[in-house]
């Protein structure tokens, strides 16, 4: 429509270079205050696996969320901050190279309304163009730490990288913009969804049917390294510390995730898992004795009868009499018992004594 419209006022075809070059032009008068120039278009296929060697580093990468679930990227590099940063807080853009540094989450909102904008106006003027994939309805969502996790938000399919090189404030500074965009909507791609909402589903899916190595380590050796150069086949290493209970399962970064107990499944090694932070099960304690049979309970004070008891009458003496004589003699002790004194004794017969159950 707009290239009909173009076409009918004699106006030149409107290209992507001049989209761009209008798109920034807008963007810069009302967002930062400051004119940006486009001097350069670049345009070409780029693939998430090669992210990291296309974009800048240190640079600020940006997540655009799109519709059907599509995924693109603007990236700026640290010159394009700065210049954006220094326009928004300073009014105006320093002159000089600004320092490198890594870009933080307030970096990333302060350059919200440049990306958005310039992607808006460019996708809305070179929407007629052919050969461009639909550009509009990409929102901001947030910032992306690195190349790596950007590869990962994307699709697993050739995108659009648009590079624009542009000058700030008439050439004080100097930057360049990234968008990396999908060459068509998510929703297009066979076998995929077309409902948004399932996209996170589909994303569940694939991530839970990566495949994930686990380390099951039964104990940490450590030797000399004179002693390391001198290892051989078949070397037996002593295991001090290692218990079947003492098993930990650590993932691909090393971190601890479970405890386990070493065993086997058929001729296979095994593990079982069990709680990080639960002790290690005891063996259960066995014992070949016979149980002791209960001791019959003893009588109480209250069991026993007053008439049970053998009394005596004790005379008292009378007060101011005297302490009567003793009831019996002193009795001198008895010297002991020599062993070799004492006879042997017949045994006993057992044969006729019955003994109760």
């Amino acid at each position: 429509m707009l290239g009909a419209r173009r076409a009918a006022l004699g106006l030149s075809e409107m290209t992507p270079a001049k989209a761009m070059r209008l798109s920034l032009a807008k963007t810069g008068d009302r967002t930062l205050g400051v004119p940006i120039v486009l001097k350069d278009l670049g345009r070409g296929t780029l693939m998430p696996e090669d992210l990291a060697s296309a974009l800048p580093d240190p640079g600020l990468i940006l997540r655009l969320d799109g519709p059907a679930g599509a995924v693109a990227l603007a990236v700026l590099c640290p010159q394009a901050v700065a210049a954006a940063i220094e326009a928004q807080t300073l009014g105006k853009v320093l002159p000089g190279a600004a320092p490198d540094r890594t870009p933080t989450a307030t970096d990333a909102l302060l350059m919200r309304d440049l990306v958005e904008m310039t992607l808006d106006g460019f996708a809305a003027l070179a929407a007629d163009y052919g050969g461009l994939p639909a550009l509009d309805g990409y929102t901001f969502s947030g910032r992306v730490v690195d190349a790596r996790v950007a590869a990962m938000a994307i699709q697993d399919a050739a995108h659009l990288h648009l590079t624009a090189e542009m000058d700030f404030a008439g050439g004080v500074k100097t930057g360049r913009l990234h968008y990396v965009l999908p060459s068509r909507s998510r929703a297009a791609l066979p076998g995929t969804a077309e409902e948004p909402g399932d996209w996170p589903d589909l994303m569940e899916k694939a991530v839970m049917a990566s495949p994930v190595s686990l380390e099951a380590r039964l104990c940490r050796v450590s030797l000399p390294l004179s002693e390391v150069s001198r290892l051989h086949v078949d070397q037996v290493l002593p295991l001090g510390r290692a218990t079947l209970d003492g098993v930990e399962l650590r993932g691909m970064d090393g971190r601890k995730l479970m405890a386990a107990r070493l065993g086997r499944s058929g001729a296979m090694r095994a593990v079982r898992l069990r709680s990080a932070d639960a002790p290690p099960p005891q063996p259960a304690l066995t014992t070949d004795l016979a149980p002791m049979s209960a001791a019959p309970p003893m009588p109480g004070a209250a069991d026993l009868a007053p008439t049970d008891l053998p009394t005596a009458d004790l005379a008292m003496p009378e007060p101011g009499m005297p302490d009567p004589a003793p009831m019996a003699p002193d009795l001198p002790s008895p010297e002991p018992m020599a062993l070799d004194d004492i006879p042997a004794l017949d045994p006993v017969p057992m044969a006729g004594l019955d003994l109760p159950d």
